[in-house]
């Protein structure tokens, strides 16, 4: 009688348990989807959300401590110019990036998309002819088209990096083509924090992925065990 009821009690226990491994199970694959779904969804939105009309470098003439962009450096990415000398890492030909008409440059600095937006309103820029230099009230600004990542030339990649915020270029690919940054991540924090956000977000929900679905292989492997017992 003891052992009957010993042995009914293992039963019931085990099941119990089996049952309470299977719903983790459940639960841990809803929260996959959950966070696989909220993972595309967020990354999607922000990149199709924070583009800006346009990009645009504004031209140092003077010193790399020039204003640039309108004439305030409050216009502009970063508080100095990137230096146009032979000590600079990033060479930039003139030529590719439709600025052979300059004679005197001492660097270049990317500008605020709202200013881009004043300065670049008629430059006609395109995916075929990306970059365009512009004279406004005798500064020159050379506008970047919006929505390019990809360069045939490492000088039009570095002069897109510089729009950004950032420097350097990187290239992808065979035949090579060449990105902004000097890797490919380097430029993510330069565009509206919404993208950083969202793609720092998506790395985060990639590791809840894997720990989900890792504890729900796991668990439903010892239920089975169990209900085989």
């Amino acid at each position: 009688m003891t052992t009957t009821t010993t042995t009914t009690t293992k039963t019931t226990t085990t099941r119990a348990l089996s049952f309470s491994l299977l719903f983790f199970f459940f639960l841990g694959s809803l929260r996959f989807e959950e966070a696989n779904a909220y993972s595309h969804s967020t990354t999607s939105s922000d990149a199709s959300s924070t583009d800006p009309e346009y990009y645009c470098v504004g031209v140092c003439e003077t010193s790399v401590a020039d204003a640039a962009c309108g004439g305030d450096a409050a216009n502009q990415r970063t508080t100095e110019c990137n230096a146009y000398d032979s000590t600079s890492a990033d060479k930039i030909t003139l030529s590719q990036v439709g600025a052979s008409a300059l004679t005197d440059v001492k660097g270049f600095v990317g500008c605020k998309e709202t200013s881009c937006a004043s300065y670049c309103a008629m430059s006609g820029v395109t995916s075929e002819i990306p970059f365009k230099l512009m004279n406004l009230d005798g500064r020159n600004v050379i506008c970047v088209v919006s929505g390019k990542t990809m360069f045939m030339t490492e000088s039009q990649a570095v002069m897109h990096a510089y729009s950004k915020g950032c420097t350097g270029a990187h290239a992808m690919g065979d035949p090579a083509m060449y990105m902004a940054g000097a890797t490919h991540t380097a430029c993510d924090h330069s565009d509206a924090t919404t993208t950083t956000s969202g793609a720092a977000y998506s790395s985060t929900m990639m590791s809840q992925n894997a720990l989900a679905v890792s504890s729900a292989c796991v668990a439903s492997l010892v239920a089975l065990l169990l209900l085989a017992c």
